[in-house]
C-alpha cells in the first residue's frame, strides 16, 4: 500500500492506494477538486512536492517511520 501526501502552509493532504501511481493520481484529483474549492488558479502546487511511501498494513508507524523490533 502506498501514501501520497501534501504539506502545504494551511493544510495536509494525504490519500492510500494499492499502487504507487494510484496513490499521486488519487492526491492530484483531490488537490484539482481543493483548487476548485477554493477558486485557486492552476499551477498552485508542485507535483514534484507530493511525497509517496510504501507503507505495510497492520505494522507500526512513529512519527512517519516504520518502528524497529516490532
Amino acid at each position: 500500500m502506498f501514501r501520497a501526501s501534501l504539506e502545504t502552509r494551511n493544510f495536509h493532504f494525504e490519500t492510500y492506494d494499492r499502487t504507487y501511481s494510484g496513490a499521486i493520481l488519487a492526491l492530484t484529483d483531490g488537490l484539482t477538486e481543493h483548487a476548485r474549492q477554493y477558486k485557486l488558479a492552476g499551477g498552485w502546487f508542485f507535483p514534484g512536492d507530493i511525497a509517496v511511501e510504501e507503507i505495510e498494513i497492520g505494522r507500526v508507524y512513529r512519527d512517519r517511520e516504520l518502528m524497529k523490533g516490532i
